[in-house]
């Protein structure tokens, strides 16, 4: 019988690798720079264009590499970063398998320049390799600055079935972008520049005062700049510092998240998680808050060696860390004698009236109207306060008891001696949607007076300028002034009660307006919910002048009993409940 197992070639092993390694022109750019920040670089230029399929450029000044060391660099598991199966144990570079540099030059034609330091001449005795498709094609001696210069040009060329998978070059940018980003943030005392398409994107120069604090503000913009809360907390060789935004910028995807453990960016859910239960219910239910924080400990208790690429890594405690990682957050927000943070983060916000005398001071942190504007609804407020008016006796939260007139008829299945919970936000996305609903194709846009400017991360910016055309649909006028600076020039009277940048910026993460497959009701919906997570009115905490405002729109819309995702719009609560739930306090 014929043979059936047989050994692969060395060329399909390679492209094998490279799949698990290089899956997209981001992962290429990543692995080159930071082979440059193990090389000791402090300044680091990166160059694409076409979305980095048609070219990537790494540019650094690190300690450059001599002739046998550029020829050895593109062969598999040769690297200078391990020796020894127990150098994993305390692992300081970011990278160390030695399979980068042999995967990208299997899929791309590659050319790497390197020059080794000598003293302080600008230009060195330097060598140049040409690669392709995983083969030498030359070996020259040359003069360049010191550092290395990796060109990556026709990325997957010979993979046809990898590159047909990729997306348009403008995704394959923004997740570029998204990349220099966290790098840029992992590395506060490096320079780095990015540019797309012969326009640069992110210029950041090596931080000196407080580089940390510094770097996130200089790339990641507001909210971190104006509205965010230091966090510095050490103990036992746990180091947390770095900064997180105020909850009521939050997002419903993590996209504004970053985590640098032991200067390497990782996803770690269990802490994305620890970090939100450390907001505890100043974090609505469904959202996620902005943080970019720097994690360090001891490289022994962790394990980075999980994912191919480096994004993942295991703590060898991980409940001694998350209870570290939930106690620096809680103490930042709330200082030490701040309220637990071990609730239900699913429950509505605590409002003014539910914290102690002993925690006034730091609810009182929390008064968002003192530091901006007061809320500007964008429809009549409605008062009740006559007895055949509704009235709202407590606002708890995102959550209104609303007594009802006597007198008066609603089609609602309520009591006359019970009293009406009204979900604000979820009364609101029914309203909302129905508005969406029952509006034209196109919005009618009232142009403003005064334009409002806002800046963004690099990251943000690639997302709203492509998303421009699509704002224009809903009646948004967005111009870009700047690289990360744009103007609003005008929305719908609609739009008058809710924050016009942080509702696009949300829109432009989701993808919403993009989605040309996605129904009218679905886009109505992601509008809807979107729409409420930015109204200032229902910042905590809310008026309840604003509950009875929203109580006045959702009668107007007959009550719906639902909002547009399913959830139940309000409740009752009526005397018998109230004893039955004192009958069990008691048992």
């Amino acid at each position: 019988m014929p043979q059936r197992i047989h050994h692969l070639d060395s060329l399909t092993i390679d492209q094998i690798a490279a799949g698990e390694v290089i899956d997209v022109p981001a992962s290429c750019v990543k692995e080159l720079v930071e082979n440059s920040l193990d090389a000791g670089a402090n300044d680091i230029l990166v160059e694409v264009s076409l979305g980095g399929r048609d070219l990537i450029r790494v540019t650094d000044n690190g300690c450059g590499m001599g002739r046998d060391d550029i020829i050895s660099s593109i062969e598999r598991y040769a690297t200078s970063k391990l020796q020894h199966i127990d150098d994993l144990q305390r692992l300081l570079s970011r990278g160390f398998r030695g399979e980068a540099l042999a995967s990208i030059v299997s899929i791309s034609h590659v050319t790497i320049t390197s020059a080794e330091k000598d003293g302080d001449a600008p230009i060195c005795s330097a060598t140049t390799l040409v690669a392709e498709g995983g083969k030498i094609c030359s070996v020259i001696d040359t003069q360049a600055p010191p550092g290395t210069t990796v060109e990556v040009a026709s990325l997957f060329y010979n993979v046809p079935a990898r590159r047909k998978f990729l997306k348009s070059p403008a995704k394959d940018s923004q997740d570029i972008i998204k990349t220099m980003t966290c790098l840029s943030l992992a590395s506060p005392s490096v320079s780095f520049r990015l540019i797309v398409d012969g326009r640069q994107v992110i210029g950041v120069t090596a931080e000196q005062s407080e580089p940390l604090n510094a770097r996130i503000r200089a790339l990641l913009k507001d909210p971190f700049v104006n509205d965010s809360f230091d966090v510095r907390h050490t103990r036992d060789g746990f180091s947390l510092t770095g900064l997180i935004a105020d909850p009521r910028h939050a997002r419903s995807t993590r996209s504004g998240q970053y985590l640098i453990v032991n200067g390497r960016y990782v996803v770690s859910f269990p802490m994305s998680y620890a970090i939100k239960a450390a907001f505890g219910t100043t974090c609505e239910d469904g959202k996620h808050p902005l943080f970019a924080l720097h994690l360090s400990l001891d490289p022994s208790s962790i394990d980075v060696n999980v994912h191919p690429q480096k994004k993942e890594v295991r703590f060898a405690d991980e409940e001694w860390v998350r209870m570290l990682v939930q106690e620096s957050v809680s103490e930042a927000l709330f200082g030490k004698r701040g309220f637990s943070t071990s609730c239900d983060a699913s429950l509505p916000l605590y409002s003014q009236s539910s914290a102690s005398e002993s925690n006034e001071d730091v609810f009182s942190a929390w008064r968002y109207a003192a530091v901006e504007e007061a809320p500007v609804m964008a429809f009549e407020m409605a008062k009740g306060t006559s007895s055949s008016a509704p009235q709202c006796l407590v606002v708890m939260g995102d959550v209104a008891l609303i007594k009802l007139p006597r007198t008066s008829v609603f089609p609602l299945a309520i009591p006359d001696d019970a009293l009406l919970l009204l979900d604000l936000r979820q009364a609101m996305r029914a309203v909302v949607f129905r508005d969406f609903e029952n509006s034209s194709s196109e919005l009618r846009t009232e142009l403003f007076l005064v334009p409002i400017s806002f800046d963004c991360s690099s990251q943000e910016a690639a997302l709203i300028t492509q998303a421009i055309p699509e704002f224009e649909k809903i009646g948004v006028i967005v111009r870009s002034i700047g690289p990360q600076t744009f103007l609003i020039e005008g929305a719908p009277k609609l739009f008058l009660d809710i924050d016009l940048q942080k509702f696009c910026i949300d829109i432009a993460y989701e993808g919403v307006l993009s989605s040309h497959d996605a129904k009218r009701a679905a886009l109505h919906k992601r509008l809807a919910t979107t729409y409420v997570a930015t109204m200032k009115a229902l910042r905590f905490p809310v008026d309840p002048d604003v509950a009875l405002t929203i109580f006045t729109r959702w009668s107007q819309h007959d009550f719906p009993e639902l909002s547009p995702d399913g959830k139940p719009c309000y409740s009752q609560l009526t005397s018998s409940s109230l004893k039955e739930w004192i009958v069990k306090g008691v048992k």
